[in-house]
């Protein structure tokens, strides 16, 4: 999703592959929509709350950041015009709808309809692009409208249930005002602010053991505040977590990064992982519908048994996806989604397979 003139930030890529394991991590931990309903053990209770405490609500929102990065690495490019840059959005859209039909917390359509408004604010300064974010992460410190508890959150209970969720208006519209605006798109503009103001392509250089010692000091500090809180439901509480979920989030970027590029161990390590985040598209829309499956009772059920089984399932599919990222792009230029959305977006046939090591020479001689 980088300008085709710009030699692509592979770090990007690694970050956003840990990031879709965290992501899965979540998705499992919640059954994918489904209701556990196996024993809860000890281990299934210490799992979820290590789950919650360090992956939710952060993991979506480093994701979405990076979305916003990608559209800034789009719209730089001067043949990226704005008409082009909706239409790529709104199949983005499209896709994201397809996905919902299989796992209805798919956030690709809202992704797509909330990339659309960044064309809105390209012509903007970047101090009032930061200020936007800043307005619309005010209203989320409170349910602005149709708050609805976490208790109440749509069950899924068939395939029935998923196929027609998507159209349960009062859920959509809390989707829409709650976690659409005020959540997902102020993410898209962080992200999009931090690539404009040029920290993404300094990422080596801005990102010192300093600056990872200071983010992990401040989430210590903003987690201490949180714990020792009771007032749960304040606009105070609010405001704590959001401040911890943000804290965590830079800290766990800060930490790969400066990983990947000054620990040439744990930079190998992260290289295996690139061709997973390159698929991003790809292994962000399979995780959804094949999470799904084996959760329900037309796959294995494992809303039956329990978290800690679920996940041990889940993460061997995760290693598998990376197995298939790391095969499939030795061959092809593109993931299989990534290359149906770019040929969408061209309106043309591109090419696909990579050229052998012996074409390269002979197109050399």
């Amino acid at each position: 999703m980088d300008s085709n003139k710009k030699k692509r930030i592979t770090s990007i890529d690694a970050l956003r592959a840990v990031t879709l394991l965290g992501i899965l991590l979540v998705h499992t931990r919640s059954g994918f929509g489904f209701n556990f309903q196996g024993d809860h053990s000890i281990i299934d209770t210490l799992v979820n709350s290590v789950i919650y405490i360090t992956l939710v609500h952060k993991c979506n929102l480093i994701f979405s950041a990076l979305f916003g990065v990608s559209f800034y690495l789009i719209l730089r490019n001067p043949h990226n015009t704005s008409g082009k840059f909706v239409w790529r959005c709104f199949l983005l859209m499209i896709i994201g709808l397809f996905n919902k039909l299989f796992y209805t917390y798919d956030a690709l359509m809202w992704y797509g309809l909330w990339g659309m408004c960044l064309v809105a604010i390209r012509q903007l300064r970047n101090a009032h692009i930061f200020l936007l974010f800043i307005f619309l992460r005010s209203f989320s410190l409170g349910d602005f409208l149709f708050g609805i508890s976490e208790s109440d959150r749509y069950a899924l209970d068939s395939i029935w249930d998923m196929i027609f969720y998507p159209y349960a208006v009062v859920d959509y519209l809390r989707i829409v005002f709650n976690y659409g605006i005020f959540n997902t798109l102020s993410f898209f503009l962080l992200g999009y602010w931090i690539a404009r103001v040029g920290i993404i392509e300094r990422l080596d250089s801005i990102v010192t053991n300093k600056v990872v010692i200071f983010l992990w000091s401040f989430s210590a500090f903003s987690y201490f505040l949180l714990f020792f809180d009771h007032s749960e439901h304040s606009e105070h509480s609010h405001f704590l977590r959001l401040l911890n979920n943000y804290a965590m989030a830079f800290s766990y970027s800060a930490t790969l990064v400066y990983v990947y590029y000054h620990y040439g161990a744990f930079n190998k390590f992260l290289h295996y992982l690139e061709p997973y985040g390159k698929l991003g598209l790809t292994n962000y829309s399979i995780m959804g519908i094949v999470g799904v499956i084996l959760m329900s009772d037309f796959g294995l059920g494992l809303y039956k048994i329990n978290v800690s089984i679920s996940l041990i399932v889940l993460l061997l599919f995760y290693l598998i996806q990376v197995l298939f990222s790391i095969i499939w792009l030795n061959y092809f230029r593109y993931g299989p989604m990534e290359y149906l959305w770019r040929v969408a977006t061209e309106r043309k046939m591109i090419e696909i397979k990579k050229e052998s090591s012996s074409s390269q020479r002979q197109s050399r001689h």
